[in-house]
Parts: structure tokens; sequence; C-alpha cells
């Protein structure tokens, strides 16, 4: 097992850099107009794209490979899935009023505002002429995808504070795991298998579940970290119904009143953080068993080893945010 995550992460890592010297190729040619020159486009696409793990987009040419089909041809379509995803994150930070983006200030607030939501357009439309070669299966996949990212945002930041089990769902399936899924459904339509593209897309939503319920541990971990700090994800209190999932979550509600220091306390005294893991584990096998109904393939290992890598180093990030507050139990299934 340890030999086929290694592999894996080599694996990962070829295909990271793929992915990343398309996207300087793509981003040299849109910025070659002298008008957009003027502008520093090149400067601003770059620093909006540069760094990241790229999983949306391994995850495509993945996919794509592990049904036989050939990783050039998929390219293009995992440069979309990344030109969108960082889309959504550029214009997520400034409805959070988040100001540092991979250990760097985000894009809002190193160019402004304005510039932010013009460039998130941008890279949109770019993905969205990407998607475009695929025919227009893959537009319309897009477009739904994105209505559905659209509607999670909304209840995010609508809902996203109540704690409502329902509501965190919601959230994690429409807005992180319906665009692992197209990113999957895209390596499907490119190895022009169409036979398994909704088992891909089922793979893909339950990894992006899995990805978002790591981000959220992280998340808990910081809170417990920095109970001063009264900032925190709005969607913190669903994930927490969710994982706790019964009666008493209306009593923690009350106690809380989304104060960092009393809901560090609860994290801790409920122990949300490892009732969390549980639920991780959970997701994770869910996505191991659709990985092993795909067909035999050299890569398939790598599949099944996919939701494993995703979520680990996010999990030693927060293992390295509790530093000794709560020891995090790294669960059998990791």
């Amino acid at each position: 097992m340890k030999n086929a995550m290694h592999q894996f992460i080599d694996y990962y890592e070829g295909r990271r850099k793929l992915i990343e010297r398309r996207i300087e190729y793509l981003l040299f040619n849109v910025s070659s107009d002298s008008l957009l020159k003027q502008v520093n486009l090149y400067e601003m696409l770059s620093y909006s794209l540069k760094g990241g793990k790229k999983l949306r987009g391994v995850l495509t040419l993945l996919i794509c490979e592990t049904l036989g089909g050939d990783v050039e041809k998929a390219l293009d379509a995992a440069v979309a899935v990344e030109l969108i995803h960082n889309a959504s994150l550029i214009h997520d930070d400034i409805i959070d009023g988040d100001e540092i983006r991979r250990n760097k200030l985000s894009f809002w607030r190193k160019y402004g505002i304005s510039t932010a939501i013009i460039i998130g357009h941008y890279l949109i439309s770019l993905g969205l002429m990407l998607f475009r070669k695929y025919g227009w299966k893959a537009v319309e996949i897009f477009n739904k995808a994105w209505i559905n990212v659209l509607k999670g945002g909304m209840a995010d930041i609508i809902e996203g504070k109540s704690f409502n089990e329902q509501i965190y769902r919601i959230v994690a399936k429409l807005k992180t795991g319906e665009f692992f899924a197209v990113a999957a459904v895209m390596g499907a339509i490119a190895a022009g298998k169409t036979e398994y593209e909704e088992l891909a897309y089922r793979y893909g939503s339950v990894l992006g579940l899995t990805f978002q319920i790591a981000d959220d541990i992280v998340d808990l971990a910081k809170i417990i970290r920095k109970q001063d700090d009264p900032k925190f994800s709005p969607s913190i209190p669903a994930f927490i119904a969710w994982v706790l999932g019964d009666r008493k979550i209306r009593e923690i509600a009350k106690l809380t009143l989304f104060q960092r220091k009393n809901l560090a306390k609860v994290i801790v005294e409920e122990q949300v953080i490892e009732k969390a893991m549980e639920r991780l584990c959970d997701n994770i096998r869910k996505a191991v068993s659709i990985a092993n109904r795909f067909p035999y393939s050299p890569l398939k290992d790598y599949l099944i080893e996919y939701p494993r890598i995703a979520v680990m180093k996010m999990l030693n990030e927060a293992k390295e945010q509790l530093n000794g507050h709560v020891k995090l139990k790294i669960l059998s299934c990791l």
C-alpha cells in the first residue's frame, strides 16, 4: 500500500507539472494582445494561478488515463477545470474577506476588488473556451455544474452560519463536490468513454465531499488554536451540526453565539474533530468502493489512493495547528 502511495505521489507531481506548463503556455498566448500587455494581464493571471495543489486537474487526467485515454487530449480539460476553480477562489476571498491565499496576499488584496471580479470572470471565460473543444455536451455539463456551485455559494452566505446539518450537505455537495465531479466527468469525456461518465461523476462528487470535510477539520483546528480571533468560515456551525447530528446542537448554538472562544470549547468537549474524522473515513471508503468499479488499468490503484492523498496533507496541517491542544488520531482508513 505504501509503495502504491509513493508511486501515486510521483504520478501526481508529474501530472501537476504538465498542467502548470499548459497553463503557462495558455497565459502567454492570451496575454499577447497589446492592450492586455498594458494592463499586465499576464502578471495578474500568473499571480492568481501560481501555487495550489491542482487536485481537480490531476483528477481529470487520471480518470482519462485510467480509462485508456491519451493524457494530451485531456490536458485542456484539466486546465479549464483549474482556471474556473481559481476564479471561484478569487471571488470567494472577496465574499469572505480573506486576505491571505496560498501564503500570499489574496488576489483582491493585491489588485483591488474591481480587478479581482474582472479577472475571475476572465478565467471563467477562458475555461469555457477550453471546454468547448470537447463539444457542447462538455459546455452543458460545465454550465449545470457552475449553476450548482453558485447555488451552494448562496446557501453558504445566507444559511451557512446556522446550525443546520442539511445546509452543510447542500453547501458541500454543490460548492465543492460538484466541481470535483465535473473534473472527473471531463476525464471520461476526453477518453471517449461515455459509458463511464456517470461512475466518474459519482466518484468525483464523493471525493469532493471528502476534501471539504478535511478542509473543515483544518478550520476546526485553527479555531482551537486561535481562540481570540473571532473570524472563521461561515459554514463551520453547519459543519458541526452535520458532524454531531443530534438535538444537542440547539443547546450548543445558544452557548456559542458564534464566538470563537466558546466554539473552541464546544469542539473540544464534544469531540467534534474526532467525530469528523470518522465521517471523513466513511467518505474515503465510499470513494474507494466507487474506484473499484472502474475497469482494470495499471492506474486504477491511483484512483483508490487518490482520496487518501488528497486529504493527508490537510490533516497534517490540522495536526500542526492543534499543536498538543487536541490529539488528532489518524484513523486506519488513512
